[in-house]
Formats: C-alpha cells, sequence, structure tokens
C-alpha cells in the first residue's frame, strides 16, 4: 500500500480487512499486488473503502519459449527478456540488431553478455523454432566469424531472450553468451490467412547548418579579423603582397579576395565594404542551396505478403519482403 508514492508501513491485516493509519492531508492511496493491476483510489469524507484489484491479464497470459517448452511467466526461472510482434507492428526494422537494440536489457553491438572471451565466440546462440542456427563465415584471413542467422524480420512472432546460467542447462557451453530463441508465425487451423503489409518512410534531409556551422556573417568577421591581424597589410609593401597572394590565388573565399582587392588598389574601400556588407547578409544559403538542388530526401519502401495454412498434419506458411532504400542524392 502506498500514498502519494510512499511507502506506508503503518498497515493491520485481518481477514481481508485492513485498517491504514494516514498522516493528515492525504488524498489519495494506491493499492497493488504482484500479478494484479494497482489501483488507485480518492479518499472521501467516509472512512470504509471496499478496494477489489483485478487480475493483470498482461502478465498472467505472458508466455517464456525456451526452445524446448512453453511455460507461463511466473513459471519460468532466470532472466530473460522477452519481444513481441505487437511492440514491432509500427516499425519496419530489416535486421535482428535493431530489433533486440534498445528494447533487451544488457543487448550491444550483437552481444547479450559484452564480451567474455579473448579468442572464442561471443554471439548468443539463436535458436529458431526449437532448432538452434548458426551463420559462421570466413574473412579471408583465417578468422571465423559468427553473425546473426539470416531471416524474414516479418516472420518473427516472438523473442525471448534467455541471458543467465539457466539457459546453460538447456544449450549446454553454447548458451555461455545467452541464447535468442526465436518464435514464427504459424498458419491457424483449417483456415487460409493472407496478410500484406505496405510502408513508406520518409527521412527529411537537414544539413543542420545553422547549428553546427559558421554563418556568413561570423566568416565576414573572421575574414576581417584576418586582415587586422596581418602584418603583411601594413607597411610600403602593401599593395604589392596583395597582388602577389591574388595572383597565386592562394584564398578562394570571397571576403578574403574583396579585402585582398582592396589592398591592392582594384576597388575602394566603400566597395570593399558594400561587398563585404552583401556577402554577410546571406546568412546559410550556401547550406540551402545544396539542400534545395543538390540532395533530396531519403525514403525506404517496403512490402510484406505472407501466405499461410494450416491442417490437422501440417502447416504452410510463405512470405515474401520487398524493400526499396533511396538514399539522399
Amino acid at each position: 500500500m502506498t500514498l502519494k508514492d510512499r511507502l506506508q508501513r503503518s498497515l493491520r491485516i485481518y481477514k481481508g480487512h485492513f485498517t491504514l493509519t494516514l498522516p493528515y492531508g492525504t488524498k489519495e492511496i494506491e493499492a497493488s499486488y504482484l500479478g494484479y493491476t494497482s489501483q488507485r483510489i480518492k479518499l472521501t469524507a467516509t472512512n470504509d473503502y471496499y478496494i477489489a484489484l483485478q487480475p493483470s491479464t498482461e502478465l498472467l497470459d505472458e508466455v517464456v519459449v525456451t526452445g524446448y517448452q512453453t511455460i507461463s511467466k511466473e513459471r519460468a526461472t532466470g532472466a530473460f527478456s522477452k519481444v513481441d510482434a505487437k511492440k514491432l507492428e509500427t516499425q519496419r526494422l530489416s535486421d535482428m540488431g535493431s530489433m533486440l537494440e534498445g528494447r533487451v536489457a544488457g543487448y550491444s553491438d550483437g552481444k547479450i553478455r559484452g564480451v567474455t572471451s579473448m579468442n572464442g565466440l561471443t554471439t548468443p546462440l539463436y535458436v529458431i523454432d526449437g532448432f538452434p542456427v548458426e551463420k559462421t563465415t570466413n574473412d579471408g584471413y583465417g578468422n571465423w566469424i559468427e553473425s546473426v542467422p539470416d531471416l524474414n524480420m516479418e516472420d518473427i512472432e516472438s523473442i525471448t531472450v534467455l541471458k543467465d546460467a539457466a539457459a546453460t542447462s538447456i544449450y549446454g557451453a553454447r548458451a555461455a553468451n545467452g541464447v535468442v530463441v526465436i518464435t514464427t508465425k504459424r498458419a491457424k487451423k483449417d483456415e487460409l490467412n493472407v496478410s500484406f503489409s505496405a510502408t513508406l518512410t520518409v527521412q527529411p534531409y537537414d544539413t543542420y547548418a545553422d547549428k553546427y556551422l559558421a554563418g556568413s556573417s561570423t566568416m565576414v568577421e573572421l575574414e576581417r579579423e584576418w586582415a587586422r591581424q596581418n602584418p603583411h597589410l601594413s607597411g610600403d609593401n602593401v599593395q604589392s603582397y596583395a597582388q602577389t597572394v591574388l595572383d597565386n590565388m592562394s584564398y578562394s573565399s570571397l571576403g578574403i579576395r574583396n579585402i585582398l582587392n582592396y589592398y591592392a588598389g582594384h576597388i575602394s574601400r566603400d566597395q570593399m565594404e558594400s561587398n563585404l556588407t552583401n556577402l554577410a547578409s546571406q546568412g546559410y544559403r550556401y547550406y540551402r542551396d545544396i539542400e534545395k538542388y543538390g540532395k533530396r530526401n531519403p525514403f525506404s519502401q517496403q512490402y510484406n505478403l505472407n501466405i499461410g495454412k494450416g491442417t490437422e498434419k501440417n502447416t504452410f506458411n510463405a512470405s515474401v519482403s520487398y524493400r526499396n532504400n533511396q538514399a539522399g542524392g
């Protein structure tokens, strides 16, 4: 029993009835119990309340698939995490890593327990519909690389990640790095199941120039500072120095070239100031023009078709996915 997120300890219970001593001014209490949905009760002038907690169907109906058996969550021992297909319906993920990253505590960079060996395998064991599956490739230099098995993400019904030593009692030493148990979708008995989904994802292109890059006014001010700090732009040889730098194309910046043209005697100070003011007013035009004329918004298309049918003796399931990713040009 809690009140305002604080545990209330002065509680006496007898055959389902309880007496609770509350601080003055308490307006709400919360009753909770393992396996039941918590309930908040607003306090009024009365002193008697009837509280009935409802079983949490989300907790009671959740099952854990270990590969050899399917058991309820409360009967499962050991540390595990589960990802259901319902949680992924709003997202179209192309690989197993992006599906588990951020959803399974401890999963990072394809590993569940971090680096567990210097020379041996550190990747988890993948079990698909009860069968251990491994994808081992050679990099051409004599090194064997263990990677995630190829699997259509749209075929996945649920993923259970077994993390602790309990997994080794089922799969042996290979489960020392954890086990990823994958259950695929299956057709229902005596039914023809057909499903189709289409996804279009557009990611607006942005240079983020106004957040990370200097604007034209800042650059012009830096160029003015460069002229003020340049010792060659003072003295008797200013004109020859400025002309030499212009002829050698040492600087491509329009601001510096305008400054050098002034010191070389090609333009007046008023004209230089006018040109620099015009350049400073451009803002982020260069990057905006690139964004407008040279780039496009990256987008991706994905289409998924799944057909399945089940009978008393067997089930049939086939799926096809098409992806078309257009990167920003």
